[in-house]
């Protein structure tokens, strides 16, 4: 809410910080956290490691766009996650689980 209060002709504004919303993350960027918390990995980090633009990062997370398979694949490498865990992240895409040699692949 905004609340705007008119004093001797200037005009006085207050953000309301109940006005503050957060954007949920998406099933897939719950799924990421989670592991990436488990783990002890800074987002800022696994943004570095994998390779990925932060802001990249931040629209997978929230759903705004969808992972690609060499960035979901570049996530699960520097998440060092297991293929129960890949096979996880990838059950949110179209893509097909990648083998552990394609996993292990550079």
């Amino acid at each position: 809410m905004i609340q705007c209060t008119l004093s001797r002709g200037n005009l006085k504004g207050k953000l309301n910080m109940s006005m503050k919303s957060e954007v949920p993350l998406s099933p897939i960027g719950k799924e990421i956290q989670k592991i990436r918390v488990r783990k002890n990995i800074e987002a800022a980090d696994l943004t570095r490691m994998a390779r990925i633009d932060s802001s990249q990062m931040w629209r997978i997370m929230h759903g705004a766009s969808k992972p690609s398979y060499k960035g979901l694949l570049k996530i699960c490498r520097a998440l060092s996650c297991s293929i129960e865990e890949v096979t996880i992240l990838f059950s949110f895409t179209q893509f097909r689980t990648p083998t552990p040699e394609e996993l292990n692949e550079d």
